[in-house]
């Protein structure tokens, strides 16, 4: 497989009020419960869920699985869809510029070698700790307090199986 990552917009996809579209996941060891963050491109001591631009050539769900490979080196299954979660424009604050389609990820896999491994550090934390450094992004604290719902609800599913 290849270690490039896709660049560029020409496959974006738009909805029909022209926001953009972009599919992400909440990282988590289901052992531990911790999520996995990666850093900002832009703010280094920043964190984010992986997340990008869903093209027309996959589904959402392919599009979230992707980035966050690309991203951050992590394989795994989506076990939940914590939400969509709309980002302001910059140019104008009262319209969505962004759709946010985001999902909880099980990770069963995390590779030494992925597209961004020189420009991301991956990081394990506690949703607090989560919460306390992804910054002020409205939409990324609302999708990991979505996630943490239903990352709640997941484990006690998890635990009747035992």
């Amino acid at each position: 497989m290849s270690l490039e990552a896709r660049t560029g917009r020409n496959k974006q996809v738009y909805d029909e009020s022209l926001a953009r579209q972009v599919a992400g996941c909440i990282p988590y060891d289901a052992k531990t419960g911790l999520v996995i963050l990666i850093s900002s491109r832009r703010h280094p001591k920043r964190f984010v869920y992986p997340k990008g631009g869903w093209e027309n050539d996959e589904t959402v769900e392919q599009a979230a699985l992707r980035e966050t490979w690309e991203e951050a080196g992590l394989r795994g299954r989506i076990t939940a869809q914590v939400g969509r979660f709309d980002q302001p424009s910059k140019q104008n604050p009262n319209v969505t510029g962004t759709v946010h389609w985001v999902y909880a990820m099980e990770v069963n896999e995390v590779l030494d070698e992925w597209p961004e491994q020189s420009l991301r550090i991956r990081q394990s934390m506690t949703i607090e700790e989560a919460l306390a450094c992804i910054g002020k992004k409205q939409f990324m604290q609302d999708a990991l307090r979505a996630f943490q719902t239903v990352h709640a609800r997941q484990f006690k599913l998890d635990r009747t199986h035992l």
